[in-house]
């Protein structure tokens, strides 16, 4: 689950780099995406279309189409086809128009030429112009983060499914430090039977008799048992 994680990021993000980078890159070069707002040039452009146009040509031919800006309305551009070319200029028509266009287009009003035809784009790119289409952009991305959190939970790391569990690694280190250390592993036996079918030797205590106590004079012979039971002579009171 990790791994897929890991990979959907990935994949997203060199997505978004990659696009943005073309992008970029692509503006530099001199193209430019304009949206068709009307049905002028239909079938070859459909209003909610977008077309992506290279720099402007060094020349142009009957049949191009270009996009030029008009003289009248300097804020707006047209997407239409070379008509024919004359001595003052370039003539223009639409695909869906009866006649040619009434204005002559001169080669320095051509901001540029098709390269290709983005079906419906157009809708999407004047949604977004407008501060609610920025914000449901936005708001449908935290929602799609909150579904992934819901359905790729992050998982849990080893050793952490609760109190008192430990994972193999964790034992692993926590047996190397006591090796290192020169602690080995501890042997209790299992029960009192076990200690006194253990063969040692007690004494009656030579000093302070009256504790009422005998001392263990020789042990269990290696180091298989606790403390209480070492090389050393210990007091067990009866």
């Amino acid at each position: 689950m990790r791994l897929a994680r890991t990979v959907a990021t990935c994949v997203v993000a060199a997505c978004v780099i990659g696009a943005a980078a073309a992008a970029i890159v692509g503006w530099q070069k001199g193209y430019r995406v304009y949206v068709v707002h009307t049905g002028s040039m239909t079938p070859t452009l459909r209003p909610g279309d977008a077309v992506l146009d290279g720099p402007p040509p060094a020349s142009v031919a009957v049949g191009d189409v270009i996009t030029f800006g008009v003289r009248s309305a300097p804020d707006s551009v047209v997407t239409h086809r070379v008509d024919a070319v004359v001595a003052d200029g370039i003539k223009t028509k639409g695909d869906a128009n009866p006649a040619a266009d009434v204005w002559t287009v001169k080669p320095s009003d051509i901001v540029g030429s098709k390269v290709a035809t983005l079906p419906y784009v157009g809708y999407v790119l004047v949604y977004l112009q407008h501060p609610k289409g920025i914000a449901s952009v936005i708001t449908t991305a935290l929602a799609l983060i909150l579904l992934w959190q819901l359905f790729f939970p992050p998982t849990v790391p080893n050793g952490d499914n609760g109190p008192g569990l430990q994972s193999a690694s964790r034992r692993r280190r926590a047996s190397t430090h006591r090796r290192r250390r020169g602690l080995g592993p501890v042997n209790v036996p299992a029960s009192l039977d076990a200690i006194a079918s253990t063969q040692i030797r007690v004494a009656a205590p030579p000093v302070a008799p009256s504790l009422g106590g005998y001392r263990v004079a020789a042990l269990i012979p290696g180091d298989r048992y606790p403390p209480m039971l070492s090389s050393r002579s210990t007091w067990f009171p009866l």
